[in-house]
């Protein structure tokens, strides 16, 4: 399991597809800070959408622990509901408005940006890419 620890995280900003980032604040296995250091080390900087979303009365296994807000979650991110930066505000009033204590706590987007490494040396699967 940590061999391939940071293989999948180091692939998440080269991912094309967007992540609805679900974290549990009750987790007893992993603190909220390693939720933290994951979106800002590789979520939040990437040229697809990604949300972030806190769940407080969820542990580990948020999917156990609260199905239906996790349900909830999902379906607004597959339905393209989570909201542009223009509309958070809109959005946030009226998830407070139908939210409980286990609702999950939205807490923002990526900052979708178009990465350049100039010099960067770039691994593909037919070898290395050395830039000229």
């Amino acid at each position: 399991r940590v061999a391939n620890e940071y293989g999948w995280l180091e692939n998440l900003p080269r991912s094309p597809i967007p992540v609805a980032y679900i974290w549990g604040l009750l987790d007893p296995v992993n603190p909220v800070r390693i939720a933290n250091h994951v979106w800002a080390t590789y979520l939040n900087d990437r040229p697809v959408e990604s949300s972030l979303w806190y769940m407080p009365t969820a542990g580990h296994y948020p999917q156990r622990d609260e199905p239906e807000e996790m349900a909830n979650i999902v379906r607004l991110a597959l339905t393209g509901q989570v909201p542009s930066r223009d509309e958070e505000g809109a959005f946030l009033r009226t998830l407070g408005r139908r939210s409980s204590p286990a609702s999950g706590i939205f807490v923002g987007h990526s900052d979708i940006e178009d990465m350049v490494f100039p010099g960067a040396v770039e691994y593909t699967p037919s070898g290395y890419i050395i830039p000229r």
